[in-house]
């Protein structure tokens, strides 16, 4: 029997010391102030397909539910999520805290957080006031949590070793290998995938951000958390997805393998694909749902959204369904 909303590091009990949970990174940020939060599809008021705690508006839940199962979410966290509307893309927003000045227009709609666009040099926000379109989110701000969305996509969540800056990823294979939305010349981004994209970003800003009294590390160290997915035993994909994969990096045809049941489609292992991706681009220190962990070779995996009808939502096993969600905050650190 499962206890609902128990998947986070974001308890601090009288101790201390945070209560290890089945799928919480255990990477020893929490005394820096990093708390996660791993939903399951347990604890909610949504009802059929989308039972119980769905927290995607976009699946066609009744929206009264949603926002009752998002506000138990925020609740839980102790801290504001921000939910944005995934596309599967590499578009990367920066969230600030709400600002305590006064508005100018007292009839001006204040919205609880602020985001940047792509072009990270800029300090001119715009205010959330609908779900912007984007697949990834990092902050710098206390009590602002990066939330992603998921159903078979993997969610990851990474944090610097310092606890100065925090970010959200939504992986999915389109956003891992880069795919354009509109294929020109190459159908892959220049900049590389999603998660490459974040890394950028989430460097430069720790680059540039202000001075601490912690000891100097000129190159930022950053950890890495990645989240229940889609099985490399459930997770078939056509000859152009591979195809993909392999112009991005050839080393990637090793993580896919024939489909024992259709000719011409492959078995794509996306939790590989994505460790294989964070090590190519510096981060070495890797927690969750790896390839390597021996929790990778139980049966059924646990991991595998798919085949955990238990805790997770599954768009490959049900169609239509619920979402559920990993988030990642700043907190006061651990005393």
């Amino acid at each position: 029997m499962h206890t609902p909303l128990l998947r986070s590091s974001s308890t601090k009990p009288p101790s201390g010391a945070l209560t290890p949970t089945p799928f919480a990174p255990e990477w020893g940020l929490e005394r820096m102030g990093v708390r996660t939060h791993l939903s399951t599809r347990l604890g909610g008021v949504s009802e059929g397909v989308y039972a119980s705690l769905n927290l995607g508006l976009h699946v066609g839940d009744v929206p009264e539910r949603v926002a009752h199962n998002r506000r138990v979410y925020a609740q839980h966290l102790g801290a504001s999520p921000v939910f944005l509307n995934q596309v599967h893309g590499c578009r990367v927003l920066e969230l600030f805290a709400p600002s305590s000045d006064p508005s100018p227009d007292p009839n001006a709609d204040r919205s609880p957080h602020s985001l940047l666009p792509n072009n990270l040099s800029t300090q001119d926000t715009t205010a959330i006031t609908t779900a912007e379109s984007a697949d990834s989110a990092l902050t710098q701000a206390r009590g602002v949590a990066c939330t992603m969305m998921v159903a078979d996509c993997m969610p990851v969540l990474l944090a610097d070793s310092l606890g100065r800056a925090v970010a959200a990823v939504h992986v999915g294979w389109r956003g891992l290998v880069g795919l354009r939305a509109q294929a020109g010349a190459s159908a892959l981004e220049t900049d590389g995938g999603v998660i490459a994209q974040t890394l950028m970003h989430l460097r430069r800003r720790l680059s540039s951000g202000e001075k601490t009294t912690a000891p100097a590390q000129p190159d930022p160290v950053i950890l890495a958390w990645l989240g229940p997915c889609i099985g490399p035993t459930a997770f078939e994909v056509g000859e152009e997805v591979r195809d993909w994969f392999v112009e991005r990096n050839a080393d990637n045809a090793r993580a896919f393998q024939p489909s024992a049941v259709r000719t011409g489609k492959w078995m794509a292992h996306l939790s590989r694909l994505v460790q294989w991706e964070l090590e190519r681009h510096g981060v070495g220190q890797l927690f969750g749902n790896l390839a390597s962990a021996p929790s990778a070779a139980a049966t059924p995996d646990p991991w595998c959204t798919v085949t955990n009808t238990e805790d997770f939502f599954s768009y490959r096993r049900q169609g239509v369904c619920g979402r559920f969600a990993a988030s990642i905050w700043l907190d006061d650190p651990l005393s």
